[in-house]
């Protein structure tokens, strides 16, 4: 037996695969993709013209979130923080919500798909190296691969030592991208199966009132724990995109 809920969606789903379906592949994470999205656009927008010089209530809350993050990109980032700060607030925003999301009876997280997660790693692995040569330059970039090589001397490129270690930090960087995005699929994934077993004994054990308060005490916890790891990935995901272009573009680095 599937302990899914049914998606609320599905209609929205099967009529927006009817219209577009035979151009774009459609499924329920693509359709909540696009929800959230919306759901960010028009809450910028209400919060843009709803903005004001002496903040109050939501307002202050939001700034004081949005400074918190900021200084945390100048820690990780440098100077290039304010620069990668629209990047870096866009994911914090995104997984939050379609992490939170997932917790809705009847709803899917994007995150607990693969498709979305390594699409947003990709993003994060290609601006690192972009950003990366774009700041060093090409050859400096590559040379980087080599350390502590280059302040041995000349006679090092001689040897295999060099070029080993630029083998090995490139096998590195390939495996970065499929880190970052499965780390947050399968603890989203496992974290919404979670919910799903327990939805399920809740409708088992309705009929055996005796034993109705065993998965009735256990939602609380769950949910409380379910957000606690929506919250802990989005960091863990937004932290390790910001050390890795970090890592890439500030100068004083290596």
């Amino acid at each position: 037996m599937h302990a899914e809920p049914p998606f609320l969606l599905a209609p929205l789903t099967k009529w927006v695969d009817a219209q577009i379906g035979q151009w774009i592949p459609i499924n329920d994470y693509i359709v909540m993709t696009w929800l959230i999205m919306l759901i960010i656009i028009a809450a910028s927008v209400v919060i843009r013209l709803g903005l004001k010089k002496i903040p109050t209530g939501l307002q202050t809350i939001m700034e004081i979130l949005t400074e918190e993050l900021l200084n945390l990109s100048k820690q990780l980032m440098g100077k290039n923080a304010r620069f990668f700060f629209p990047l870096m607030g866009t994911f914090t925003i995104f997984i939050l919500l379609s992490n939170l999301i997932g917790l809705v009876p009847g709803l899917k997280a994007p995150t607990a798909n693969w498709n979305t997660t390594i699409a947003m790693a990709v993003i994060v692995f290609l601006s690192t190296h972009f950003f990366g040569i774009k700041q060093k330059g090409l050859l400096k970039y590559l040379i980087h691969f080599t350390e502590p090589c280059p302040s041995m001397g000349w006679w090092v490129w001689l040897t295999p030592l060099p070029y080993g270690l630029f083998f090995i930090h490139l096998i590195g960087e390939i495996a970065k991208p499929f880190s970052l995005s499965i780390r947050l699929f399968i603890n989203m994934a496992s974290k919404h199966l979670m919910l799903g077993v327990l939805a399920l004994l809740f409708i088992l054990f309705l009929k055996k009132l005796a034993l109705l308060f065993l998965p009735a005490l256990l939602v609380p916890f769950v949910m409380a724990l379910g957000i606690l790891v929506c919250f802990v990935q989005t960091f863990i995901f937004v932290l390790l995109s910001m050390v890795y272009i970090g890592m890439a573009t500030q100068e004083d680095e290596h």
